[in-house]
């Protein structure tokens, strides 16, 4: 298969033919050098259509990627706001984070009725059910109080 002509390649090949017909001096001479610049000319205009159609692609595949990230963007940010912790979870984020500084530990406990253990023995031992205990950690505390 022949190898695509570029737009610059076909404007030379114009050129070429009309310098022969502008040379030709036989009726077969100018008849042949009509048809190449038909051709090249058909050829030209092809081209340009492809081109414009590759850049009207190439633009609505920009719009696309720049809606689809504008949307992804919006969608980051509703996700950020509804994962805020609220005022009063900072609040008691920082106050657990006080009663660990005060104890030099990195864990605490926390029964249901709000009270708080440095040990998870005591902390269950003050519950019927053990699983209403929950652990609280440095790190999860730190990135909450931020």
């Amino acid at each position: 298969m022949a190898q695509k002509k570029t737009l610059e390649q076909l404007t030379t090949d114009l050129k070429e033919y009309h310098e022969l017909l502008k040379n030709a001096k036989t009726d077969k001479e100018k008849s042949e050098a009509k048809e190449l610049i038909e051709s090249v000319s058909a050829e030209i205009e092809k081209a340009r259509e492809e081109e414009e159609e590759k850049a009207k692609k190439e633009k609505e595949t920009a719009e696309a990627k720049a809606k689809k990230e504008a949307e992804e963007k919006a969608k980051k940010e509703a996700e950020a706001k509804k994962n805020k912790p609220s005022k009063d979870k900072i609040e008691e984020a920082k106050a657990e984070l006080k009663i660990m500084d005060r104890y030099k530990v990195d864990e605490i406990y926390k029964n249901s009725k709000e009270e708080y253990f440095t040990n998870q023995n005591l902390a269950q031992l003050s519950e019927k059910d053990k699983k209403k205990v929950k652990t609280i950690t440095r790190e999860v505390v730190e990135t909450i109080a931020k």
